[in-house]
């Protein structure tokens, strides 16, 4: 049996939503195929931002920070999308995916954070996201 495939598609995610999600995953079962991008194509992050997700352990690949136009002949299993705005985007590319899921994940940020702030933002973010993938995976993904 072939690896399952879940892309995470967020829109503008200053917050690494789509980042925290894909490590989130990636760690509880390595043999997932997961990725992460965004419509349009997610920004670059903050020196602040890419800090604080390293000191909570989160590899942050930039060659994995694709358009997603670069995966429209890839067949997902699950496409999942992190934001209201994404899923309006969405309705104008054609892509490949047998089921689709929206996850909704408070908006903690404000502006420009300092680290400690930053750290502390995605702290929260990651909770609220090792919450609801946990139930994806044990629930959804193991009852397939």
């Amino acid at each position: 049996m072939s690896a399952l495939k879940i892309i995470f598609l967020c829109s503008g995610d200053q917050l690494c939503r789509g980042l925290i999600a894909q490590n989130i995953l990636r760690a509880i079962d390595e043999k997932l195929e997961v990725y992460t991008s965004g419509i349009p194509p997610l920004c670059a992050l903050s020196g602040e931002r890419t800090d604080a997700m390293k000191k909570l352990g989160y590899e942050i690949d930039a060659d994995g920070l694709k358009p997603f136009d670069e995966y429209l002949d890839v067949e997902f299993d699950y496409l999942i999308t992190l934001s209201h705005g994404v899923r309006d985007q969405l309705k104008k590319y054609p892509c490949n995916y047998k089921m689709k899921l929206h996850m909704e994940f408070t908006d903690f940020c404000v502006g420009e954070t300092t680290e400690p702030d930053a750290l502390e933002l995605f702290r929260k973010i990651r909770d609220e996201i090792e919450n609801e993938l946990g139930y994806f995976y044990y629930h959804i993904l193991n009852s397939a």
